[in-house]
């Protein structure tokens, strides 16, 4: 018997059933977890759904750790004994289960049951703080705090500058220039950071590919400087929120301003489809979360990993 039947498995053609089930308990701080592009891309290697009558619970294969079972919490409404008994279930065939993205709105519960304990993060997103920006403060570029920004961008102003937005009748034609982007910078990163090439190259990849599916919610983009592709990034635009969500970014390296470049097009185009704020989720990297501090976030949300320990 496989411990996966008794739930209902998720793929790409599963995305309006997924968001149906995660945005069904409201907003909360953390809004990644009904974010079903994230789900998706953080669960590409395998994707459940485990519910009862008073939640849900999100199963994900770790994207880089084989032997690892990550198990998410609802944005609220979150009920400790039905993720107690999951990963005692799970732990039957799975050794190695972590409760994932626990946000201070349900660490209570969690820290009050004697089968979590509390773990430092090494290779997910939310290693450190998830980051929310103010859209039109980094539109508008005002204030010393965004001096680093302003002349970042400067570096860019000016140049011949254009941006593809990429769906189902493109996504082919801009393939080679979004795999030279994506294969460039995981060479050129490879051996500085904990994952090898592979690891690099497949979240962005598959960012890319789910532009193909006609999701209305995501959205993708390539820049161009000339003919060559400085930046890809994809977003989420959910329905009646303030807040869009960015899923991956992948930006030439080595090319001063490009990260600022996309952070400031993104921003602007969210602004104008009428969001306030973007969430640029947390960073993997000390590095990547030293340049995030540099956009003047607005929020920062601290989320812990919690491993499962059978009693």
């Amino acid at each position: 018997m496989n411990v996966f039947d008794d739930f209902l498995q998720i793929g790409l053609q599963d995305h309006d059933i997924l968001r149906d089930i995660i945005q069904q308990h409201g907003p909360g701080i953390d809004t990644y977890l009904a974010s079903p592009a994230y789900f998706l891309l953080t669960g590409r290697k395998g994707l459940w759904i485990a519910q009862n009558q008073k939640s849900h619970l999100i199963i994900c294969q770790h994207p880089n750790q084989d032997d690892q079972l990550l198990v998410f919490p609802p944005s609220l409404d979150f009920d400790i004994d039905h993720a107690e008994w999951l990963c005692g279930k799970l732990s039957t065939f799975h050794a190695n289960i972590k409760l994932a993205r626990v946000s201070s709105q349900i660490r209570p519960g969690v820290e009050k049951s004697c089968y979590f304990v509390a773990e430092d993060e090494k290779l997910m997103d939310w290693r450190y703080p998830s980051t929310v920006l103010d859209n039109q403060a980094l539109i508008e570029k005002k204030g010393s705090e965004f001096s680093n920004f302003r002349n970042k961008i400067g570096k860019l102003n000016g140049s011949e500058i254009s941006v593809i937005d990429i769906n189902a009748t493109n996504i082919e034609r801009y393939r080679p220039d979004a795999n030279q982007l994506i294969n460039d910078r995981a060479t050129s990163v490879e051996g500085k950071k904990n994952f090898d090439f592979n690891s690099l190259v497949e979240p962005n990849r598959f960012a890319y590919n789910l532009a193909g599916f006609g999701i209305k919610t995501f959205n993708a983009s390539l820049i161009f400087l000339g003919d060559k592709p400085i930046a890809l990034y994809t977003t989420e635009r959910p329905t009646k929120s303030q807040y869009a969500n960015g899923i991956s970014l992948c930006v030439a390296r080595g090319l001063p301003g490009a990260s600022e470049y996309a952070y400031y097009l993104t921003a602007k185009a969210h602004f104008e489809a009428g969001y306030k704020f973007t969430c640029i989720n947390g960073a993997e990297t000390g590095s990547l979360e030293k340049f995030r501090e540099k956009l003047a976030p607005v929020d920062r949300i601290d989320l812990q990993t919690y491993g499962f320990v059978a009693r």
